[in-house]
């Protein structure tokens, strides 16, 4: 009977810390300052992930961008000569 009594009480123990890790505290208050430095940690961990990525993209399409950018700007002189003011 003792050993049934304690087994239960082991077993409800168990239970109970289950349960209990299933619930968080109340939401955390962080102060103006601390949410601006957690903000900035996570954006200085995701630039410094992808900046290599970024570099590798700015340097495949640079040639691209120029000559698209120099053609935007002769299609609008050429368009501009069209008209007398």
């Amino acid at each position: 009977m003792k050993r049934n009594f304690l087994h239960s009480i082991l077993i409800l123990a168990f239970l109970m810390l289950l349960i209990a890790g299933c619930f968080s505290p109340d939401d955390i208050k962080l102060t103006e300052p601390q949410k601006r430095a957690h903000v900035d940690s996570i954006y200085q961990l995701e630039y410094k992930r992808l900046q290599p990525v970024l570099d590798n993209n700015c340097e495949d399409n640079f040639d691209k961008l120029v000559n698209r950018t120099v053609d935007s700007l002769v299609n609008v002189y050429l368009d501009s000569t069209k008209y007398e003011y």
